[in-house]
């Protein structure tokens, strides 16, 4: 069968501008997953139309078999060990979060999964989870159920063998893409206006254009294989033109990735990222011709990289949590530097080694109840991190609730004794204002996490789930910036104070009725993400309503982290003891919870 060297160039140049980009080393940069995308629909396209062109019929049930092999075993041991690692060294909200993005992605839903979770695409403070990536590969696979028997409808339609009616069927096929791409991209428009980016990025109904234009490329170039049958790549009828068109198509691509600094961009939902997914599909096209462009993308290193994409989507992620993770306080350049080296030696040994021998091997009945056994162990493999979590099996139930500090406390309290068992109930960015946004100094307008209101019902949710013990409660993040009833303020404001007070009455209602004792924490009084001023009035705030309230006791983090006014910086052996100035780092949290441990059974019953 032939093959294109400059377009698998192209995919290594996406699957890389993806890898760089889950670095966080720059925002701009977010139409390799398109590239991505665009390819995928491209080579199922190909390859069903080959099949036709060659046999008569499409082969769906080959076809199947052949993805199954291509892309199973892969995922089935990638999954297993991210899982050993999360189990390892993943914080609690983060060993919480991963369970049902493991199963998602196991069962090919993880964008929807995203969607019904309320996780964006880029989680906060740029520290995705490290299966956070799949939702696109899920984005696939439900194309792959979908378009091969459309297209076998429109062949059995068809229904003779002859070569001028299985081209004339491809081509009904290719009209069927390129209509659905104008299809999905004003039901995208449409979508993003009622239900904002996060649900038209992430669903399979609003992004599918990009497979589409995909497809649409490949209808084109098969029209060309059976026009040039014997030539591998056919010559260009101009190299040159084909070059300056490519290479005009390209810089448009990249120029549009720098003005989208943020798939929240309005104008990428009203035409944007169609108009992407064409100059993409259209590239492709003119890669499969012989010009200096292709020549150029053809080279070795490029080839290799892209011919491996597949394994190397699958691990990039897991390695840059796993960086960020055991290598804290890295810069995004050396998260980088660190973590793509180690990508690539991954993913070629898993494609090279584990995942190109068994695509090439004979699968019979033995092997495919195997597939299927492995497929169910690692589900039981997910399951049991859930089940087992590392520490904090003791008799003391405390659940931690508010913002990402919490989220914080309950990983610290997760490695301390077997007295205490900590679930956390943590929501980065998520307080008890309830504002129509946030923002802190110099940053734009940040919409309230998703789940995080109304916080009365998932308070009381919580507590009616998990009976704790104690309740351990940050609620920093509302001493930042709020937009209320559309006007910006913080605590220093009169008003916002006022409204702050009647919010914190709520909570004291909430939890009055429980038999949990609450610890509440203040706010340390230097951070980067609120004034000196509004976190002070915040924890006067917090320790007059603690003392109101029989059942509530003042955690007085800012007094063990600020002692005599002076904030420390650093663990007393000398390590960093925040990430970004706000967030512990694994030594910071060592550091942390004997006294977190010792105030929670203080105040325990």
């Amino acid at each position: 069968m032939r093959r294109y060297a400059a377009v698998d160039g192209l995919r290594g140049i996406a699957i890389l501008s993806i890898a760089v980009y889950h670095t966080g080393l720059y925002s701009n940069g977010i139409f390799g997953v398109d590239a991505f995308l665009v390819l995928s629909g491209f080579f199922v396209t190909l390859t069903l139309g080959r099949d036709l062109v060659t046999e008569g019929r499409l082969g769906l049930r080959a076809f199947y078999g052949r993805r199954v092999k291509r892309l199973l075993p892969a995922l089935l041991l990638v999954l297993v060990l991210t899982t050993g690692a999360v189990w390892m060294w993943a914080s609690a909200a983060e060993r919480a979060q991963f369970i049902p993005r493991a199963l998602a992605a196991l069962g090919n839903v993880a964008n929807w999964q995203a969607i019904v979770q309320g996780d964006g695409y880029w989680e906060a403070a740029h520290r995705p989870g490290p299966l956070s990536h799949l939702w696109s590969l899920s984005l696939t696979e439900q194309f792959y159920l979908v378009w091969p028997p459309a297209l076998a409808a429109i062949v059995f339609l068809a229904r003779k063998a002859g070569a001028i009616q299985r081209m004339t069927a491809l081509l009904i096929g290719g009209a069927l893409a390129l209509t659905l791409v104008a299809e999905l991209t004003v039901w995208g428009a449409f979508v993003f206006a009622g239900e904002g980016a996060d649900r038209a990025y992430l669903g399979t109904d609003t992004h599918g254009m990009a497979l589409a234009a995909g497809a649409v490329a490949a209808v084109v170039v098969l029209w060309t294989e059976n026009r040039i049958p014997h030539r591998d790549p056919p010559p260009a009828r101009s190299p040159l033109l084909t070059s300056l068109l490519g290479m005009s198509l390209l810089t448009a691509i990249v120029v549009a990735s720098i003005c989208a600094d943020s798939y929240r961009a309005d104008w990428l939902y009203f035409g944007g990222f169609a108009a992407v997914a064409a100059a993409l599909a259209a590239l492709i096209v003119l890669l499969t011709s012989e010009s200096p462009l292709a020549s150029v993308l053809s080279v070795g290193p490029l080839v290799a990289v892209g011919r491996m994409s597949y394994a190397l989507f699958l691990v990039h992620m897991p390695v840059i949590w796993f960086t960020r993770t055991i290598l804290e306080n890295l810069t995004d350049v050396e998260v980088l530097a660190v973590s793509l080296p180690v990508s690539l030696m991954i993913a070629a040994t898993l494609h090279h080694a584990f995942s190109e021998p068994l695509r090439r091997a004979t699968w019979d009945g033995r092997r495919r109840i195997l597939a299927a056994g492995l497929t169910a162990a690692t589900a039981v493999a997910v399951l049991g991190a859930a089940v087992l979590p590392p520490g904090g099996g003791g008799a003391v139930r405390v659940l931690t609730l508010g913002d990402s500090l919490a989220n914080n406390f309950a990983t610290a309290l997760s490695h301390s004794s077997s007295e205490i068992a900590v679930s956390d109930g943590g929501i980065g960015g998520c307080g008890i204002m309830s504002p129509q946004a946030t923002r802190m100094p110099g940053s734009g307008s940040l919409d309230v996490p998703t789940g995080c209101l109304p916080w009365e019902e998932r308070y009381a949710a919580r507590l009616a789930e998990d009976r704790p013990d104690v309740v351990l409660i940050d609620l920093a993040w509302d001493g930042v910036e709020q937009q209320l009833d559309g006007r910006w303020s913080d605590l220093t404001d009169k008003a916002t104070q006022n409204h702050y007070r009647a919010q914190l009455s709520r909570l004291g209602g909430l939890l009055e009725g429980t038999s949990a004792h609450v610890l509440i924490a203040n706010s340390r009084a230097s951070t980067c993400v609120t004034s000196a001023e509004s976190a002070a009035i915040h924890s006067r705030m917090i320790a007059e309503f603690a003392a109101a309230h029989r059942n509530f006791s003042l955690l007085d983090l800012n007094g063990h982290l600020c002692p005599g006014g002076d904030c420390a910086t650093t663990t007393k052996g000398g390590a960093p003891l925040y990430v970004d100035g706000v967030h512990f780092t694994r030594a910071g949290l060592a550091e942390l919870e004997p006294w977190l441990t010792h105030e929670v059974l203080r105040v325990a019953p």
